[in-house]
């Protein structure tokens, strides 16, 4: 605030008090009566948080993003009763600079107080704390008598993927559940900052991201994802941008790897884990590998099965002298994803055999690609060793 004199309260002269979900702000009556009419707000200092709620666990950064416009001093500090032991500060920056003049109180046991003088930033800044201790936890923002806050509200759902500038995106709310199929993502995720994020245009899995009307999430069948998302306050999410790609794990539907979306950045997928809500039944996947231990009249035939969400009950082998499937090597059972191997016997010497791995459950048989190898010659028995008072007879030949 500014008086008629040009004289410039501080950010003790303003009262913020939070009583449920409202936040209450207004100057300091005694400020008001020792100061000359007219009063004005300072127009050319303003702090805005970008992202308000933010729910990181034990072990994880707290990361606020704000912007500032004009040149103040800035205070960063807890709002509550969390100390350094609670949220560690890790680091503030100013865009991609990181800023090193600060000064930092409160180191032990009390609460972790971040001042700099004269603060100026023209683009997005960012303060940085570590988790230490879950909990519902607030930050107070004070600059030139600007006051602002960012809250940490712990949870340990974890249905959720993590935005950078955008908070929790939630994939089983009560209004809309996303689905991933072998085909791709289907249904709506939801932002608590940025509202719905539509993952496929007609609902439908599946889409050749070419149209306006032919947008969605796609799956290639191994879990690696690709295409487009829509946000209705955000733009278009994709799920293979350059150097990144979000990957579903054929086994229990957990995701990693990150999206970009072309107005908050980074969409992070790598922290959910078993109650994150997706589906995905299918036949299993598998791989022919190479054989091994190869003989004369045995080899070791190796695969990998993965069970996509049902437990394989039958895997092995078929192989035959052609990439015709003549003979089979199995066994039966209840199976996780893993590699298994199968040693045929009875097998030709100096052959060269066809095989590919298969797999079962209830989905249905899938199949790996064909896989070629030789057996040994027959042996001919032990080698002769010869000695240098061996004589040989006339017309005897070695070869």
């Amino acid at each position: 605030m500014i008086d008629a004199k040009g004289a410039t309260s501080s950010v003790k002269d303003v009262i913020a008090k939070i009583e449920g979900n409202r936040l209450t702000v207004r100057p300091s009556a005694e400020w008001l009566k020792s100061h000359q009419y007219p009063i004005t707000l300072d127009p050319s200092v303003e702090i805005s948080i970008l992202n308000l709620y933010s729910h990181p666990l034990k072990g994880e950064d707290w990361v606020v993003s704000f912007t500032t416009r004009g040149t103040a001093d800035l205070v960063i500090a807890p709002n509550d009763q969390a100390t350094a032991e609670d949220d560690q500060f890790s680091g503030l920056y100013c865009g991609d600079e990181e800023i090193t003049n600060f000064h930092e109180s409160g180191t032990n046991g009390q609460e972790s107080r971040i001042e700099v003088k004269n603060w100026h930033c023209p683009t997005a800044a960012r303060v940085v704390h570590k988790t230490l201790k879950a909990g519902d936890h607030t930050l107070r923002f004070e600059f030139g008598g600007q006051i602002a806050y960012a809250f940490n509200h712990f949870t340990g759902d974890r249905r959720y993927a993590w935005a950078e500038n955008a908070g929790w995106l939630n994939a089983s709310t009560t209004d809309e559940k996303v689905t991933l199929s072998s085909g791709g993502l289907t249904g709506k995720m939801w932002g608590e900052n940025i509202g719905w994020i539509n993952l496929d245009y007609d609902g439908i899995a599946g889409a050749t991201n070419t149209t306006a009307a032919d947008w969605g999430v796609v799956n290639d069948g191994a879990g690696n994802l690709s295409g487009y998302a829509w946000g209705e306050n955000i733009g278009w999410i994709n799920f293979h941008p350059d150097h990144s790609q979000v990957r579903a794990n054929p086994d229990n539907g957990r995701f990693e790897g990150q999206a970009w979306a072309e107005n908050i950045g980074w969409i992070n997928f790598s922290h959910n884990l078993d109650n994150y809500v997706m589906e995905w039944r299918t036949p299993p996947m598998v791989t022919t590998r190479a054989a091994s231990n190869i003989g004369s009249r045995t080899a070791t035939m190796n695969g990998h099965a993965w069970k996509v969400g049902t437990d394989i009950t039958e895997r092995g082998f078929k192989y035959g002298l052609t990439e015709t499937d003549t003979w089979s090597v199995s066994e039966t059972g209840t199976f996780q994803s893993q590699d298994f191997k199968l040693a045929p016997e009875g097998l030709t010497p100096g052959t060269t055999y066809h095989f590919r791995a298969y797999a079962i459950n209830a989905e249905g048989t899938t199949y790996g690609g064909y896989i070629s190898f030789t057996t040994e010659s027959a042996q001919r028995g032990s080698p002769i060793i010869l000695k240098e008072s061996v004589k040989l007879k006339k017309g005897i030949k070695l070869k």
